[in-house]
This record gives C-alpha cells, structure tokens and sequence, in this order.
C-alpha cells in the first residue's frame, strides 16, 4: 500500500529574504507569502529573515508536493507553518485544504535544514 501523496523540496537563499525584509515594501511581501499569526510569530525579533526564509522554504515545498506552485488552487496564506525548535508543524486552511482533502491527503511530514547560506526543506504529503 502507498501512502505517499506527493513530495516537495525547497531551497532558498537567506539573503534573499534579507533583501526582501529590508525593503520599504516589506509588509506588504510578508502579507503575500505569511499569514497573521506567521507575521506576529516570526516576523520583528533578532534574525527574523532566518525564520521567514524557513516559512517560506516549508511552503514551496508543500505546493511542490502537491504538484504546483502559486496559483488559483493554492494559497500561501492556507499554508501555516509552525516552528518550535527545530521541529515544523504544518496545517492547512481554505482552497489548500479542500485540495488536500480532495487529494486524500491525512498528514504531511516535513524537515529542513540550515546552512550558512541555505535553507532546505522538503515535504511529503501521506494518505
């Protein structure tokens, strides 16, 4: 039996982020890619870029997963990703969880790994 749904991988540079978080648009960037209480968990402390580049690696993932990437099917705002410590929990919300349940989708698994430079994260999608 196989219970794999769909995997995804992300890798995305830091500096990136770092770059996008410096900008006079920023808000409006973090409002694109983080939902609300993304934005007040992780955004505005010490090396916030680091934990913003995670969220994000952990969301082109999932949409990786699933087989796409930004579009009328799936919301990067649906997508919250918790962090504590080095452990992600991600829920979904709105048109990204009526795909899962329309893909079967029960529990997705994930990881990530920083570097100096990196973030990687993959996600699997299990029935």
């Amino acid at each position: 039996m196989n219970n794999l749904k769909g995997v995804g991988i992300d890798i995305f540079e830091k500096k990136r982020m770092q770059a996008a978080l410096a900008k006079a648009s920023s808000k409006l960037f973090l409002k694109k890619i983080l939902n609300p209480s993304e934005i007040e968990k992780h955004c505005g402390q010490k090396n916030s870029h680091l934990k913003c580049s995670v969220v994000f690696a952990l969301k082109e993932a999932v949409l990786k997963a699933f087989g796409m990437g930004w579009n009328a099917y799936a919301n990067f705002c649906d997508i919250n990703v918790g962090l504590k410590g080095h452990k992600a929990v991600i829920t979904l919300s709105g048109k990204t969880a009526k795909l899962a349940l329309k893909k079967g989708v029960k529990k997705i698994v994930t990881d990530y790994s920083v570097s100096h430079r990196h973030v990687v994260a993959v996600v699997a999608l299990l029935k």
